[in-house]
């Protein structure tokens, strides 16, 4: 695992793991979830408003 950031006063690491490594992640004391990445995709600046 990869670790990027440690938030620590929301209680929240950011980082990678293999696709894989989920379920060690959560067997972790005090893991409550891994959330996997979610992507988000802005329109180009000259688009019309939604």
């Amino acid at each position: 695992m990869e670790v990027e950031r440690v938030l620590g006063s929301l209680g929240v690491i950011t980082g990678r793991a293999p696709a894989g490594a989920r379920p060690a992640l959560l067997a972790v004391e005090g893991v409550s979830s891994v959330d996997e990445q979610l992507q988000v995709r802005l329109p180009p600046p000259d688009a019309p408003v939604q």
